[in-house]
């Protein structure tokens, strides 16, 4: 069996950040999903929350986070939901 461990590369698994289930946490409380003013059941996909969760990953040894900066780019209206039931556009018009 090859050596284990973060002292031979091995990186825990997705979700032990405390960091990332608590940015996941706050954004379930107060942001309001898409076309609604109110704060609500605001839910991402299974890709955004992996992406949140590996953004906040702490090195296992110093406890600091692996990644400083990070973007995400996907097409537009790729988080929506099949009904497309988002808010209104915004853009120029005209």
């Amino acid at each position: 069996m090859p050596p284990r461990g973060p002292e031979h590369g091995e990186r825990p698994a997705l979700g032990r950040s405390v960091l990332g289930r608590s940015v996941l946490d706050w954004m379930r409380a107060h942001l309001a999903p898409p076309g609604q003013d109110a704060p609500g059941p605001f839910a991402l996909t299974e890709e955004q929350t992996r992406f949140l969760l590996a953004h906040f990953e702490p090195d296992p040894v110093t406890g600091r986070r692996i990644i400083r900066r990070v973007v995400l780019a996907r097409p537009r209206g790729w988080a929506m939901p099949a009904g497309g039931g988002g808010g209104q556009e915004r853009g120029g018009g005209a």
